[in-house]
């Protein structure tokens, strides 16, 4: 049981580790969005 249960926390710190670049960018992205929305109004 605990042997699962590291490789399932290995399995998500490597697909959290993957995808934060993806989420930083996709963050940065929308709050430039946001900023430029309120910039021209």
């Amino acid at each position: 049981m605990p042997i699962s249960q590291t490789l399932l926390n290995y399995f998500f710190g490597l697909c959290f580790i993957f995808s934060t670049p993806y989420l930083v960018k996709r963050i940065i992205a929308i709050k430039s969005f946001i900023t430029l929305n309120l910039n021209t109004k």
